[in-house]
């Protein structure tokens, strides 16, 4: 078994699908050790081929109390810990600073050369940070002394990455990378040129009335009964948002429990839009390019997306399909459907939004730093 790489990711990585396309893109070639915690959720683990070690830990959510809380974030962190002495590899993967303690004490401590790789799923700015749990605020005075030794730091999309700088100017910038949540390959698909009404749209992900414009559309939706059709499916959501849907009693929309994500490409397939319904209320959203917007494009959904969302409006298309469209989700009776599905004129465009592209830049540099120690 080869210990040279070793990937941290605090959170259950089944509730990170773009943590599943790395770990897959880097097990093609090489061995992966993952330390990760149990997911309590009632969805199936992920499964990864023979290159992929696990190890679970503990259930970050299953304590209500603050008391269990911590006692599974010191199970996490103390465990993990002692797996990479244990490990002792040459390159270290975390993603997100929940994940950063045992990479600070096994820094600190192991004087074995190590490469440290970070990856943020989400932007946190100093503001946010502030309203933010008291050890999540506690392992963020750890994250300026692990990126001074890392060799590669990554966000999303570069407008995070530009708002990473400017936070940590001390940062040198070759170290800095874009690296986009894409799909695997095999997912694309390419659709008919005509859609008709009534239109079936879909969400997929978290969901709540909260920095969202879930009451918005899905109010749309319920006085559109005759024109459109709207699924959700989602594994983390709130009370409130179920008993809105409830308080709507529209018969054209369906709220349905979270599907394994290797089955969304099967599921995507019965739909004509994904919606993306995030808001303005955090820089977070603003400055982001989901990875729902390149899973709907790669099954070849067209994508309603609000025009809050700064990151996302290099990938608006109109002239050609599927198609990327941004609303005004406040005007939303303004909408005339008939002339967002038409696609008359329009022929199919391939895009390149797959996890193959996006992992490329990363396994070189790992491939790189391991060959240069054979």
């Amino acid at each position: 078994m080869n210990n040279s790489i070793c990937l941290i990711h605090y959170q259950p990585i089944e509730y990170y699908p773009p943590a599943y396309n790395l770990i897959n893109e880097l097990s093609k070639s090489k061995f992966i050790n993952v330390l990760t915690n149990h997911n309590n959720r009632n969805i199936p683990n992920f499964g990864f081929n023979a290159n992929v070690r696990i190890k679970r830990f503990a259930v970050p959510e299953e304590g209500r109390t603050k008391f269990k809380r911590l006692y599974h974030i010191l199970k996490f962190n103390v465990l993990a810990t002692v797996e990479l002495f244990y490990l002792k590899p040459n390159i270290i993967v975390y993603i997100e600073n929940q994940s950063i303690l045992p990479v600070f004490i096994f820094n600190y401590l192991s004087k074995r050369r190590k490469f440290i790789f970070c990856h943020y799923h989400e932007y946190t700015s100093s503001e946010k940070l502030k309203t933010e749990t008291f050890v999540s605020r506690v392992l963020s005075k750890l994250e300026p002394s692990v990126i001074s030794k890392a060799v590669w730091i990554s966000h999303t999309n570069d407008d995070r990455v530009k708002l990473y700088s400017e936070r940590f100017p001390q940062i040198n910038k070759s170290v800095l990378h874009s690296f986009p949540n894409f799909p695997p390959r095999h997912w694309q698909a390419k659709r008919n040129n005509k859609i008709d009404l009534p239109l079936n749209i879909v969400y997929i992900g978290s969901i709540s009335l909260k920095n969202m414009y879930s009451k918005e559309f899905l109010t749309w939706v319920s006085m559109n009964v005759n024109k459109v059709n709207m699924d959700i499916y989602s594994i983390n959501y709130t009370t409130d948002i179920i008993q809105f849907i409830e308080s709507l009693n529209a018969p054209n929309i369906k709220f349905h429990p979270g599907v394994r994500y290797d089955l969304l490409p099967r599921i995507m397939d019965y739909y004509d839009v994904g919606t993306i319904l995030y808001d303005s209320s955090q820089t977070n959203y603003v400055y982001n390019a989901p990875n729902k917007l390149f899973e709907y494009l790669a099954c070849g959904l067209d994508v309603w997306l609000s025009n809050d969302l700064i990151s996302s409006q290099p990938y608006l298309c109109k002239n050609s399909f599927p198609k990327v469209i941004s609303l005004d989700f406040n005007n939303l009776d303004k909408l005339n459907v008939e002339s967002l599905i038409d696609r008359e004129n329009m022929v199919f465009k391939e895009n390149d939004y797959f996890s193959d592209v996006s992992t490329e830049e990363l396994i070189n540099k790992i491939e790189k730093i391991l060959s240069s120690k054979e």
